[in-house]
């Protein structure tokens, strides 16, 4: 499907392509087909009716426990199968987290791969990338208390944190790391400190908090990872209908 890719477009996109081209799971937005013109690519993938995430949680404000866990089941379904890939995607984000339909608990599916890489051999990455309100620290040159000898990049783990955000956002309607500006809040982001006010959290479950704290450790090595599949590890319940399986 890649062979014929041309010109600095080709070359923009390949990696992209090659990774979606790869992909078969159905949290994960389904790559079809791929058309080049002169100044552009056109990519066919699964048509998500419920638009961006992020526009639900502007019109809902907050999620309920029950309604975050159905979002993290879903995400980390995809995570897990990724991470058993060796491929990290790099930027999770309300932005590329889909809604298959305009229902109330519609499927979530994870898409735009274009910072997704694969993980081979030591595992570790240099590149710097993501969304500032929502990368890992150790992307933007790790966290502040560490030493410069622990600050060798990063691997699959730096999603999770991503993940943690994001079930934080649910919660109470806001991100927990969030500057004047994007220096500021990457300077934020590196010092890892964080909290539940009473105002939006009094009426959320210590599990939901300990899940978030579980998934926003500061060092990679100690934050939680997606399991594949999960069917081998507990689950941390956020409700109880619902519930998300992490290892």
């Amino acid at each position: 499907m890649t062979a014929w890719l041309t010109g600095w477009l080709g070359d923009w996109c390949r990696p992209e392509i090659q990774v979606l081209r790869v992909l078969d799971h159905p949290r994960i937005v389904r790559l079809h087909h791929v058309y080049e013109g002169e100044t552009e690519l056109v990519f066919v993938i699964d048509y998500a009716e419920g638009g961006e995430l992020y526009d639900r949680v502007v019109e809902k404000k907050v999620f309920s426990e029950g309604d975050a866990a159905n979002v993290m089941k879903d995400l980390l379904s995809a995570l897990s199968y990724l991470h058993s890939r060796k491929i990290a995607h790099r930027d999770i984000k309300l932005e590329n987290l889909l809604l298959r339909d305009k229902s109330p608990n519609s499927p979530v599916l994870l898409g735009d791969f274009g910072f997704a890489k694969y993980s081979f051999n030591d595992g570790m990455m240099k590149t710097m990338c993501g969304s500032p309100v929502y990368v890992a620290p150790e992307v933007i040159g790790g966290p502040l208390t560490f030493e410069p000898a622990k600050k060798k990049g990063y691997d699959l783990r730096c999603d999770m944190w991503s993940a943690g955000i994001i079930l934080y956002v649910l919660l109470c309607g806001y991100a927990p790391f969030l500057g004047r500006n994007v220096n500021a809040t990457m300077r934020l982001v590196r010092r890892g400190v964080y909290s539940f006010p009473d105002r939006e959290w009094a009426g959320v479950s210590d599990e939901a908090k300990n899940l978030v704290r579980s998934l926003l450790k500061l060092d990679p090595e100690k934050r939680l990872t997606a399991d594949e599949g999960g069917e081998v590890h507990p689950c941390v319940c956020l409700c109880t209908s619902a519930c998300v399986r992490m290892c």
